[in-house]
Parts: structure tokens; C-alpha cells; sequence
């Protein structure tokens, strides 16, 4: 009678055990693939370790929901024609670097390191490249500010799941760069002129223009799309990354792009639209109330 007991006892033990790791598990603030399922595709290099997004993704709210990851700063450094070179090294929930391989590519890419400044006026989209296999990666930029915020997006393989580390930095202000070169397309995003709600979708449209009359767009694919969209709200609690729901645009001296928008707290937003173009990044704010 008391073995049995016994037994009966480790697997209750066993069982309560499992679930505090289960719960604990789910604890664990990824975005779930309820809205944000990456699946395997090829890339061109016929590996099959590319996950993309089928479905648009909220705002991503670092503050209310932070992740068990880190990215830590070794050294930030100017270099030639007015950049800086960052380097760092991301750490996993156990504190180790995760190493390229253990990334995936999403949307052309292993990581996405967005910068914003405070005030909202200087935002960067940025690919870091790893520095062999040391576990540290390298990005390099034109400083507009002084100080930025960055959110550091990546999918492990092992979770398939988004992961987001956050912070700050600063530049010396003799590092920062004032101008910035202009190229000839109007941007207009319709969709925002009255106040959305928040934790619903709003579709909005991009509308581009060649000022040049009777030239097509000088438009380049970057990420595997002619457009992406990026929103911030005042207090930098986190982003919206926005890929375009039309994927095959017909470009010629205009061309248009629909894009979800999904925020799930209110407040004052800056959406970022980022296009290339004659080889050069460009960037266009807009913005919005959501109450």
C-alpha cells in the first residue's frame, strides 16, 4: 500500500512538474503563430532555412510584453563617409550569443535592427552581417541623432518564432549628420486621415509618384517587397513592422501598395514608409492618432 502511494505520489509530482514547465514555457512572451506563423521556403541559395511571414503582425509591444533576450553593445565607431560601425552580439534566454546559423532568414534577412530617435525624426532599417561565426555582428549607418532606441528582430530556427531585443544607445553629436540627399517621388499614405482604433485592422494605401513626368519609377526590391511600412507610437513601447499585401504592384509613373495596420494601444503614431530607389534607401514619415 505505501509503494503504491509512493508511486502515485512521484507522478503527481512528475505531473505538476510538467505543467509549471508547460505554463511556464507559455509565459514566455514570443508572438505566437495564432498571428504569426513563419513557414520554410527556399532561398537562393537552395537552402530551405528562409521562414516567411503568412500573416500580417500586430504591433509588437516590447514594454507590456518584454522578451528573455538581449542584444549587448561592444563598440560603436566612426568610420568613413560619415557612418558609424556598430558591434554587438545578441543573447539567447540562457544568456549564450546566438550564432548565424541559428537564425533564420526572414524576409531576405537574419536580423532586422530598426533605430528611432525620441522625437520620431530619424528612423534606420537596418541589416547587421555576422562576423564569421564569433557570435557578433556588424551594422554600419549615417547617425541623424544622438541618441536612438533599436528593436532587434529575429527568428530563432529552434522556436520559429519572432524574438525582440530592445534598448538604447548614443553618438557623440559630432558624429551626427544633419543633410540628407532628396529623390524626385511624391509618397502619399491614405487610410490615416481620421483617428483609427486600437486591436483592429485598418487597411491603409501607399501611393507613389515619379515627379519626373512620363518616367516610370526608379524602384528596387528591398526585402523581397517595393515598400514596407514600420510604425512607432510617442513612447517607443515597441513597433509595427508592415510588409505590403500586394505583392506583384504594376509600376510604371505611379504605383500603389495596401498594407495592414493593426495597433493594439492608443496613442500618437509615426508610420515610416521606406522604399529604394537609384540605390538609395529612402524614407517618408506620416502620422497618425489612435484612440
Amino acid at each position: 500500500m505505501k509503494t503504491s502511494t509512493k508511486k502515485w505520489g512521484m507522478i503527481g509530482g512528475l505531473t505538476i512538474g510538467f505543467a509549471a514547465l508547460f505554463f511556464g514555457l507559455r509565459a514566455i512572451p514570443v508572438s505566437e503563430c495564432k498571428f504569426l506563423h513563419y513557414e520554410a521556403v527556399e532561398n537562393s541559395l537552395g537552402s530551405n532555412d528562409e521562414l516567411c511571414s503568412v500573416a500580417p503582425v500586430p504591433f509588437v509591444d516590447v514594454e507590456a510584453n518584454p522578451y528573455p533576450v538581449e542584444l549587448k553593445i561592444h563598440s560603436i565607431r566612426p568610420t568613413e563617409n560619415e557612418e558609424v560601425a556598430m558591434r554587438f552580439s545578441i543573447l539567447g534566454p540562457d544568456g549564450s550569443p546566438l550564432l548565424p546559423h541559428q537564425l533564420a532568414v526572414t524576409h531576405t534577412r537574419r536580423i532586422h535592427f530598426m533605430l528611432i530617435d525620441e522625437s520620431l525624426n530619424s528612423y534606420h532599417h537596418l541589416h547587421p552581417e555576422p562576423l564569421g561565426d564569433s557570435g557578433d555582428y556588424r551594422v554600419t549607418f549615417v547617425p541623424r541623432s544622438k541618441e536612438y532606441r533599436y528593436f532587434a528582430e529575429f527568428v530563432p530556427l529552434q522556436t520559429r518564432l519572432i524574438s525582440v531585443a530592445d534598448g538604447s544607445f548614443e553618438v557623440s553629436p559630432s558624429q551626427v549628420v544633419s543633410t540628407e540627399s532628396e529623390v524626385p517621388i511624391q509618397f502619399n499614405l491614405s487610410g490615416i486621415e481620421q483617428p483609427l482604433r486600437p486591436n483592429s485592422d485598418h487597411r491603409l494605401t501607399l501611393r507613389l509618384a515619379n515627379e519626373k513626368k512620363g518616367r516610370a519609377l526608379p524602384l528596387e526590391e528591398t526585402m523581397d517587397a517595393y515598400a514596407h511600412l514600420v510604425g512607432f507610437e510617442d513612447s517607443l513601447s515597441g513597433y509595427a513592422h508592415m510588409h505590403p499585401l500586394t505583392v506583384d504592384p504594376t509600376i510604371g509613373e505611379t504605383a500603389e501598395m495596401e498594407f495592414l495596420f493593426h495597433p493594439t494601444r492608443s496613442g500618437n503614431f509615426r508610420i515610416w514608409v521606406q522604399i529604394r530607389a537609384e540605390g538609395k534607401d529612402i524614407f517618408r514619415p506620416f502620422d497618425v492618432q489612435v484612440l
